[in-house]
């Protein structure tokens, strides 16, 4: 039987992928059954010197798997191409 989420629970883990990504990452479940991502980002304060947690939650949706702007479809150039460009 796999594991699932009790309504106003959640899991974060140890995020070790790398720079500019949040230190833990996981889900959360709501009262309504709705589930979000969660991110808690290590911060110090700068007027006592303090560790703290800054979190962002958002709601789960498909996720976007384009890892390169040549995956993007384009219908024709004039969509890619800035027109604003001066030469």
């Amino acid at each position: 039987m796999a594991y699932e989420t009790k309504p106003m629970s959640g899991s974060v883990f140890k995020n070790d992928s790398g720079r500019g990504k949040s230190a833990w990452s996981g889900t959360i479940k709501m009262d309504n059954n709705k589930e979000y991502w969660i991110d808690l980002y290590e911060n110090i304060s700068s007027k006592t010197g303090n560790t703290y947690f800054g979190i962002t939650i958002r709601e789960k949706g498909p996720r976007q798997n384009i890892t390169t702007h040549d995956e993007v479809p384009v219908k024709n150039i004039s969509q890619a191409v800035d027109d604003e460009v001066p030469f």
